[in-house]
């Protein structure tokens, strides 16, 4: 829930990718290491010393997931974007069955499958508008499915339980963000008058929800964690409508009910089997 209004402050923010995502690294990586240092007590020199390659590799994960997501968002058509980053849920499942040896149950499959086909009555208006074309970008739809991918690994990692310290890999994942994105940016300042969202978002938004579902992440399924993010895909949109009055479209309610009504359902029948 705390995730869903990062797309509308992505818009509010409305600068290039690359500055974006240097003030999402930078701020990410202070908020995270400040948590850990203050509330709990983590020593940041003593954990980097026992880090392994799982956390490493978490590093990598949380970086390219972001890079790619903030470029996809700004680059292509928001439709085709919003249901490649649903793909996420099957990677999850694809993951947690040949590396973690864990069983797709037949709901969470079936629900996997609503899910998509919410979002898809979603975006349908937008995919099949004769104009959604002239949007189209092949680097930014390579960037939604690989941040799709970077984000269903990151989950089944966290997961895993061989990282020695999981939030510490995501906020230290700010560091290449920031490097990477400098490279790339015209011009990393931003306007005056959007340091509050950015703030809000980078401060806030992404470490408060990233960390939960980090948390998460070790009690549940990957998959059923990536289906969780689909809220984010139906309250994302109307968040633009309240505050941007930008109205969604009948198919957002149509697609967005799918997808509520399924993440209802299977976790309903996840707690019985239980």
């Amino acid at each position: 829930m705390i995730l869903t209004p990062d797309s509308l402050l992505i818009r509010l923010i409305d600068s290039e990718s690359a500055s974006v995502n240097f003030w999402r690294g930078v701020f990410v990586t202070i908020s995270v290491l400040s948590y850990l240092v203050v509330i709990e007590k983590v020593r940041l020199w003593h954990q980097l010393k026992i880090f392994n390659r799982y956390d490493y590799l978490g590093v990598l994960f949380f970086a390219m997931g972001s890079l790619t997501f903030v470029y996809a968002i700004n680059n292509n058509n928001v439709a085709i974007t919003l249901v490649l980053l649903s793909t996420a849920s099957f990677f999850a499942a694809i993951f947690s069955y040949f590396f973690l040896r864990e069983p797709v149950s037949f709901s969470m499959l079936i629900g996997i499958i609503y899910c998509f086909i919410g979002i898809f009555v979603m975006v349908s208006d937008s995919v099949f508008a004769s104009e959604s074309t002239s949007s189209f970008s092949w680097l930014a739809f390579f960037s939604a499915l690989l941040c799709a991918l970077s984000f269903a690994a990151n989950l089944s990692l966290s997961r895993s339980g061989k990282q020695t310290h999981t939030i510490l890999s995501f906020g230290l994942s700010g560091i290449p963000i920031a490097f990477i994105s400098v490279l790339f940016a015209t011009d990393i300042w931003l306007r005056p008058e959007v340091w509050l969202w950015m703030a809000i978002d980078g401060l806030l938004v992404i470490p408060m929800s990233f960390m939960l579902m980090l948390i998460g992440a070790r009690y549940i399924p990957a998959p059923y964690s990536t289906m969780m993010i689909q809220l984010e895909t139906f309250l994302g949109p109307l968040w633009v409508w309240l505050v941007l009055e930008e109205y969604p479209g009948i198919s957002t309610f149509i697609g967005g009910s799918i997808i509520i009504t399924t993440l209802i359902v299977v976790n309903l029948i996840k707690l019985k089997s239980q």
